[in-house]
C-alpha cells in the first residue's frame, strides 16, 4: 500500500515534455489500438498554485501544436504519457454524474480493464467541499504520512464495458461489485468486509490495498 501511495505522490512532480500515444475509446484501449501523436506534449496541473489534488481532474496536456492539443482534449479517451495512462474525464460518467474536465490517472486493472481513484462523484456537494491538497514543498514523506486517511474519503471506479461508444459509464467499486469480483477468493473478500464501517471498507484505501494484494492492479 505504501508503494502505491508514493507512486501517486510522484505525480506531483514538475511537468515534462514527452511524445505521447492516445486511443479514441475504451474499446480501442482494450484492443491495444494506440495512435502515435507526432507532437511534443507537456503535462500540466490546472492549479495555478502548483498544488496537487488527489483524485481530481486537474491534469491537462498542452502543446505548441494547437491542433494536437485540441485533439487530445476533444477526441482522446485515454492518453499514454511516460508509460502512465490518463483518462479524459469528459468521456466517463457514473450513473448520471460527470467527472468534470481534464484528465485523471488510471491504473491498469485485471483483465485489461482500468481503475480510477477519484472523488465520490455521486455524493452531492462532496466535490466542492473536498479541498484537501498536497503542497509540493512539504515533500513526499509528509504527503505519504497523511495519505491513508485521505484515500479513505476517495472512491475507486472500474472502467469495464463492451461498449464501443466514446463516452462510457463506469462502475463504482462498492460492496456489491467488489463482492462479485472476489467471489472466488473468500479469504480476501472476508478481509475487505472485516472493515465494519461501510464507507471505510468501500473507500479507496481499503479497496486499493485489497486489489494490490490480489495482484490485479499494475502500477
Amino acid at each position: 500500500m505504501r508503494q502505491f501511495i508514493l507512486m501517486i505522490c510522484m505525480m506531483a512532480a514538475t511537468a515534462v515534455h514527452a511524445q505521447v500515444k492516445y486511443c479514441n475509446s475504451f474499446y480501442d484501449y482494450k484492443n491495444n489500438q494506440w495512435h502515435e501523436l507526432n507532437a511534443d506534449v507537456q503535462m500540466e496541473r490546472n492549479s495555478k498554485a502548483k498544488t496537487y489534488w488527489w483524485g481530481s481532474s486537474e491534469i491537462k496536456f498542452v502543446s505548441s501544436d494547437k491542433q494536437a492539443e485540441k485533439l487530445l482534449k476533444k477526441e482522446a479517451f485515454a492518453v499514454m504519457f511516460e508509460d502512465s495512462i490518463y483518462v479524459n474525464c469528459k468521456m466517463i460518467m457514473c450513473g448520471g454524474y460527470k467527472f468534470g474536465h481534464g484528465f485523471t490517472k488510471a491504473l491498469p486493472f485485471y483483465n485489461d480493464n482500468l481503475m480510477i481513484v477519484y472523488l465520490p462523484v455521486e455524493e452531492a456537494g462532496f466535490t466542492s467541499s473536498m479541498t484537501v491538497m498536497f503542497g509540493l514543498i512539504g515533500g513526499l514523506a509528509a504527503a505519504a504520512a497523511s495519505s491513508k486517511s485521505m484515500l479513505e474519503n476517495l472512491a475507486c471506479y472500474l472502467v469495464n464495458t463492451n461498449s464501443t461508444e466514446k463516452k462510457i459509464k463506469v462502475k463504482r467499486m462498492d460492496t456489491d461489485l467488489v463482492g462479485k469480483l472476489l467471489q472466488e477468493d473468500p479469504e480476501l473478500l472476508g478481509e475487505y468486509m472485516s472493515v465494519k464501517k461501510k464507507k471505510v471498507h468501500e473507500g479507496a484505501a481499503n479497496t486499493v490495498d485489497i486489489f494490490l494484494r490480489k495482484g490485479w492492479i499494475r502500477q
